[in-house]
């Protein structure tokens, strides 16, 4: 009795013991939790560009407001999936190019070394990946992951040129694939805002080494801001499951300007008569809203060179708005005094007639 109560478990165990080991003795892959993802894909894009200004006011200042940057991304995700999987851990490398324009203002950032220049530059990034799903049928659902480890080493400041910090990498942690209900299209795409923490070496002004840049993307196209894309089902086309539209409600007034290619420098707040210069509208790139570099600083150098780029709102009472430098000694001087020695220069003329009118008579 109690034989035979046994001898059937054993019996209907058996098979499964015997059939995953014979799955693993022939090599073939076991089952596991990714089961139902499609094959890896390679993705990326290049060229997208931010408006990066920084939060560090001599430094943002004395480059003329904010500038250009140029991302290109990588990553490897799946090709597809039904949604509600768990992604193992993806890897996601970056290059940061710093166009010429920025690189020339860059060199010539005084500093206490041997040479008197920024020699080096390196640091980090703290930035995000978007996983926006849309279904055939309009749901959508939008998974943000951070990108983690994006930092690179310290790196030489060329002569001329523009300068590539090249393969930034990290990684984004496994997360859960976004559910929307039915066949649809993932687009993998680049945030709307991520910051840079910059490193200078040697510092600037013997005391600047490190500053943060606050930057934005600028423009939403998907040229500009899509990655790759992921199949969810059977898959939906571009046309039919549209790339979801961008927020922009939060960007700083800064950025719409920069977007806007420029409204003209509103002159040094410290010197209400001066009503500003016109600046150079810039040339669109052909995303449809990028910055001509040569145009982000007003024509006459004698103005605030932070130009209509300097977010007045960011300043405190204790800003220092760096405007101008003297070549022959690197030292920071504002604009603004020049014109005060002007004022009292002509004042005291003015006086000194008036006094000596008397004595004519």
């Amino acid at each position: 009795m109690v034989v035979r109560a046994v001898r059937p478990k054993l019996v209907r165990r058996v098979p499964v013991v015997v059939g995953v080991a014979a799955l693993a003795l022939l090599g073939a892959p076991l089952p596991t939790a990714g089961a139902d993802l499609g094959p890896d894909q390679e993705i990326s894009v290049s060229g997208v560009e931010y408006a990066c200004k920084a939060k560090n006011s001599v430094i943002d200042a004395t480059v003329g407001g904010p500038q250009k940057f140029v991302v290109n991304a990588r990553s490897t995700v799946p090709s597809s999936f039904d949604g509600g999987e768990t992604i193992p851990t993806l890897p996601a490398s970056l290059d940061l190019v710093m166009p010429v324009a920025l690189m020339d203002k860059i060199r010539i950032l005084p500093t206490n070394g041997p040479t008197g220049k920024v020699e080096r530059l390196g640091g980090s990034a703290t930035s995000d990946v978007l996983l926006e799903g849309v279904a055939s049928g309009g749901a959508k659902q939008t998974v943000q992951r951070p990108v983690q480890d994006l930092a690179a080493p310290m790196q030489a400041v060329p002569a001329t040129g523009s300068m590539t910090i090249a393969d930034v990498n990290g990684s984004v942690g496994s997360f859960t694939a976004p559910s929307i209900g039915g066949d649809g299209l993932v687009y993998v795409s680049l945030p709307f805002y991520f910051q840079i923490h910059a490193k200078l070496d040697p510092p600037v002004l013997g005391s600047i080494a490190e500053t943060d840049l606050d930057c934005y993307r600028l423009s939403d196209t998907a040229a500009q801001r899509v990655i790759g894309t992921i199949e969810v089902g059977a898959g939906c086309s571009t046309s039919a499951c549209p790339l979801p539209a961008v927020d922009r409600s939060t960007e700083p007034t800064w950025v719409q300007r920069v977007r806007g290619g420029g409204t003209g420098n509103p002159g040094n707040p410290g010197n209400p008569g001066n009503p500003g210069t016109p600046t150079d509208p810039g040339t669109p790139s052909p995303g449809g809203a990028g910055v001509d570099p040569g145009g982000q600083t007003p024509v006459d150098d004698e103005d605030d060179p932070a130009g209509w780029g300097h977010d007045k709102a960011d300043g405190g009472a204790d800003e220092v708005v760096v405007t101008r430098a003297l070549a022959d000694t690197g030292s920071p001087v504002g604009g603004w005094v020049f014109g005060l020695l002007a004022v009292a220069v002509v004042a005291r003329i003015a006086v000194a007639v008036r006094r000596r009118a008397p004595l004519r008579r």
